[in-house]
């Protein structure tokens, strides 16, 4: 039982390392990419050491790249420690004013927020409605009025010289068959076409 206990202690101690070391690396990278400075001594020590490791390869000494290594190491700790422990500081000492301040710039952006979408619907509310104020106000196109139909005297006797054309002598020669005064002898061939 004891035993059993002291390897779940081991296994929870690793884990707090592991959880420890990921939140130092997380906070060492924020700072190494926060200044350029920072980024150059990184590619300055990555370099280093690749061209270490390749002199080692060709079983040439390889002290000055060591050097030169640990010089950039020692630059950059010197600019990141103080901004890593700074970060962690803000993270973790966050006081309730803080946190009250935080609250209100958050419910101040949702406010920002549904004020303009609120604007953005009213607007398109207000186009909406112009448009439709714009349809109703267009005037409607006027129907054509339908030609009227000429007034024929059928009692007057008319022959084919009174009209311009056949079609005006047909449509008057059906007009009068339909009232009842004949065809006026303007279908001489009686195809049903007058004055052809």
């Amino acid at each position: 039982m004891g035993q059993k206990n002291d390897n779940e202690d081991k296994k929870v101690k690793k884990w707090l390392i592991i959880l420890v070391l990921l939140y130092v690396l997380a906070i060492s990278l924020k700072c190494i990419v926060g200044s350029w400075w920072n980024i150059i001594l990184l590619i300055l020590i990555l370099c280093t050491a690749i061209w270490c490791y390749k002199r080692k390869k060709k079983h040439q000494t390889h002290k000055r790249g060591t050097f030169l290594i640990l010089l950039f190491a020692l630059l950059l700790a010197w600019k990141v420690i103080p901004c890593a422990w700074h970060t962690h500081l803000t993270i973790v000492e966050e006081t309730p004013e803080d946190q009250k301040q935080r609250e209100l710039e958050e419910e101040a952006a949702l406010k920002k927020f549904e004020e303009e979408q609120k604007r953005a619907q009213e607007e398109r509310d207000r186009l909406a409605a112009e448009q439709e104020a714009e349809e109703k106000n267009k005037p409607q196109p006027k129907p054509e009025p339908k030609p009227a139909r000429p007034v024929y005297n059928f009692k007057e006797d008319k022959d084919c010289s009174d009209f311009s054309s056949s079609t005006e002598a047909t449509a008057f020669m059906k007009a009068s068959k339909a009232a009842g005064f004949g065809d006026h002898r303007l279908d001489y061939n009686h195809d049903g076409i007058a004055c052809n």
